[in-house]
C-alpha cells in the first residue's frame, strides 16, 4: 500500500501503511488487546506476538540439538514439496517463529524520549521538518545509505567517528509552505464529522527572548491582536535527535526541551531576539501539527517552519513508565503516532 496521502485538487490515492505492533519478548499467556478503537491500544511492556493458530503446548517444542523428524503420514512429507499454503483462519503468521519482531526504529526513539525526560517536569516533544546540511558545505548532507536513519550527534567526535559535521535547517520555501497549508486544511475538511475532528486555530503572536541579569533567558509570547501575555517560560533544550531521510525531499528533527513557567513578567534584562509569528494550527488525537510564517526582529523575509508536538507530554511519559515497569501501556503506540504522521508529512512534500 501506498503512503500517499489524497492531492487536495483530488489527485493521487492511497493510504498510510498500517504500522506493525512492536515487539521484544515471547508471547505472554494474556489475549493481545482489540485494535478495532481509534485511541491507542495498551500493551503489556515488551512483548512478541504469536499467532493464535494452533499454538504449542509447554512439551510441543524441540530442542535445538535434536534432529526432527517428520511424520511420513503428513500429506506435505509424503508428497514433497508443496505449494505454500496461507489458507489458516487468521491468514499469515508474522514470522516463520509465529511472533511480530518489534520495530528497532520506534523502540530507539521511545528509549531516546525515556532517558532525556523520565525526569524533567515541564517537558515539550517535538520534531521539526527541515533539511539536514553539512557546516562545510552548507548543502544537504549525502551518505551511502537508502533509507531512513537516525544519525549520531554530530557535536559528540567520539560517538560520531566518521567526522561528519551537520546541522539542521528547518526553513522551507514558500511555495512548500503553501503546499501543506492546503493538504492540511483538506484533512481538517474530511474529518468535519468524523467522531474526532481535527481542530484548527490561527495564532498572530509575537516571542520576546529577554536575557536576565543572571544570564538566565526566558521567552514572553503576547497576543499581537490583544497585546496581552499568552505565557512567560523558561525553555532549556535537552537534546536533539535527527532523522536522515535520502529518498525524500526532507529530513526531521526530533527535540526534547523543558519550559518551566514564570509567574510574572521579569522587568530586568535584554531583550535579544524577536520572532513575530503567523501560525496555523491543526489538533488531532495525540499531537498538533503547527504551520509558521516567522519573521525575526532583523529580517524582513520569512522562514516557514513545520513541526509536530505531542499535545499531552505528562501522558506519554506516564505510558513510558509504564512501560518501563512492564504493565499495560500505549506507549509505543504514541511513539509511533507521533513518528507516523511526520513520516507522512515528509512523504506527501509537493
Amino acid at each position: 500500500m501506498s503512503s500517499k496521502l489524497p492531492n487536495p485538487n483530488g489527485h493521487g490515492e492511497g493510504s498510510p501503511r498500517k504500522r506493525a505492533r512492536p515487539s521484544d519478548q515471547e508471547e505472554r499467556s494474556s489475549a493481545a488487546p482489540s485494535s478495532s478503537s481509534s485511541t491507542p491500544q495498551a500493551s503489556q511492556g515488551h512483548t512478541e506476538r504469536r499467532s493464535s493458530n494452533n499454538p504449542p503446548s509447554a512439551g510441543s517444542s524441540y530442542p535445538i540439538s535434536q534432529a526432527y523428524t517428520p511424520s511420513s503420514s503428513h500429506p506435505s512429507h509424503a508428497q514433497g514439496p508443496q505449494m505454500m499454503d496461507i489458507s489458516v483462519p487468521n491468514g499469515l503468521t508474522p514470522t516463520f517463529f509465529e511472533l511480530e519482531p518489534e520495530d528497532e526504529f520506534v523502540r530507539r526513539i521511545g528509549d531516546w524520549i525515556w532517558a532525556l525526560a523520565r525526569t524533567a517536569q515541564h517537558v515539550e516533544i517535538e520534531a521539526k521538518i527541515g533539511t539536514i546540511r553539512s557546516h562545510q558545505t552548507r548543502q544537504r548532507i549525502s551518505l551511502p545509505i537508502e533509507t531512513e536513519t537516525i544519525l549520531l550527534p554530530s557535536a559528540d567526535v567520539r560517538s560520531n567517528p566518521t567526522g561528519l559535521s551537520y546541522f539542521f535547517d528547518s526553513n522551507m520555501s514558500s511555495s512548500h509552505h503553501k503546499h501543506y497549508n492546503q493538504l492540511l486544511n483538506h484533512q481538517t475538511s474530511t474529518t468535519r464529522h468524523a467522531p474526532v475532528p481535527i481542530s484548527y486555530a490561527h495564532l498572530l503572536e509575537t516571542d520576546t527572548t529577554r536575557k536576565l541579569p543572571d544570564g538566565r533567558q526566558v521567552r514572553i509570547r503576547t497576543d499581537k491582536k490583544t497585546g496581552g501575555v499568552v505565557e512567560v517560560v523558561e525553555k532549556v533544550r535537552l537534546g536533539d535527535l535527527n532523522v536522515y531521510s535520502p529518498l525524500r525531499k526532507f529530513d526531521w528533527r526530533l527535540s526534547i526541551s523543558t519550559e518551566k513557567p514564570i509567574p510574572t513578567v521579569p522587568t530586568e534584562g535584554q531583550d535579544v531576539f524577536i520572532r513575530k509569528k503567523d501560525r496555523l494550527s491543526y489538533s488531532h488525537q495525540a499531537v498538533r501539527v503547527d504551520l509558521t510564517q516567522v519573521t525575526t526582529q532583523n529580517e524582513e523575509k520569512r522562514h516557514h517552519e513545520l513541526e509536530v508536538e505531542i499535545l499531552d507530554a505528562p501522558q506519554l511519559l506516564e505510558e513510558a513508565a509504564a512501560h518501563a515497569r512492564e504493565e499495560n501501556n500505549c506507549y509505543d503506540q504514541l511513539v509511533a503516532h507521533l513518528i507516523g504522521t511526520v513520516r507522512m508529512l515528509v512523504r506527501n512534500c509537493a
